[in-house]
């Protein structure tokens, strides 16, 4: 026992400073029942906890703030990262509209984003959708980066030293859900799905992103692809094309961050990995 916790200090470190900044900042939200608790500052304080504790742990046993994957890396990593997910949440949200599931609808749209962002007159559709993939992700980018300098640049690297690119992946991905789970539970996160629904949705989901993610991060050796993959994904899910939906009192289930279609898409993704990757090392560039 000892000389397991000595060899894993460094990330049991992590975990243990993770968890009481996740605890601060997670309980009064857990409290009022609110993720808008304090006008969403509070959530945002939850998703930077990670960070702060991946670069206090860095501080305490390195005595420095590198390798976090600060470079920029392949362009290219960076461009897939924004990619992927707006193709799975395309895909996932067509097939909503086609079934009949959930019903597109523009009505409004321009409008709720050119008042969200301050723009007069009213844009067309399409620029506000313009405006939404780029400033929106900009936005995003925000909380994403705090909770990627702690899951991704710092803990996928560190779990990558001990163990496979496989078990990296979804040790990371479970880990990543399981601190979800507080506001999912007591929480209005999945205010309009069960919690008994939402869980395993998520858990499947995340560990499926976190493949693709822990992916990136090794092969570009870059934090930034996760960060704009992590972005990207909330920002499709729930500012885009959750928005232009109608939806009814299925349309969650199937849809949405908890919708078992988003994890479907997700996981066909993270098995094509493992399947390709499966004798193959990811080797982590240096930075």
């Amino acid at each position: 026992m000892r000389t397991f916790l000595k060899r894993n200090s460094k990330i049991i470190t992590f975990l243990g400073i993770t968890f009481w900044l996740t605890v601060l900042t997670q309980l009064p939200v857990v409290w009022t029942g609110s993720i808008y608790a304090g006008g969403g500052a509070l959530i945002l304080a939850a998703m930077w906890s990670p960070g702060i504790a991946a670069m206090v742990t860095q501080l305490i046993f390195q005595k420095n703030l590198r390798h976090f994957g600060w470079c920029w890396g392949k362009t290219r990593f960076q461009f897939l990262s924004y990619i992927i997910p707006l193709t799975i949440i395309a895909l996932v949200y067509g097939i909503v509209w086609l079934s009949g599931l959930g019903v597109l609808s523009t009505d409004g749209y321009a409008l709720k984003v050119s008042k969200e962002f301050g723009i007069e007159p009213p844009l067309p559709f399409v620029l506000s959708v313009l405006v939404i993939a780029t400033l929106g992700l900009a936005v995003n980018s925000i909380a994403a980066l705090g909770e990627e300098i702690g899951w991704r640049g710092f803990l996928v690297p560190e779990l990558a030293k001990k163990l496979t690119f496989k078990s990296t992946a979804i040790v990371s991905g479970l880990i990543w859900a399981v601190w979800h789970y507080p506001i999912i539970i007591w929480a209005d996160y999945s205010k309009d799905i069960p919690a008994w629904f939402a869980l395993p949705i998520v858990t499947v989901m995340f560990v499926g992103m976190s493949t693709v993610m822990a992916w990136i991060r090794l092969k570009s050796g870059s934090l930034w692809g996760a960060v704009i993959f992590h972005a990207s994904h909330n920002l499709f899910i729930q500012a885009v094309f959750g928005q232009l939906t109608i939806k009814n009192e299925y349309t969650n289930y199937f849809a949405s961050e908890f919708g078992f279609l988003s994890a479907i898409g997700y996981g066909c993704l993270a098995v094509y990995i493992y399947y390709v990757y499966r004798n193959k090392p990811v080797h982590n560039k240096p930075e």
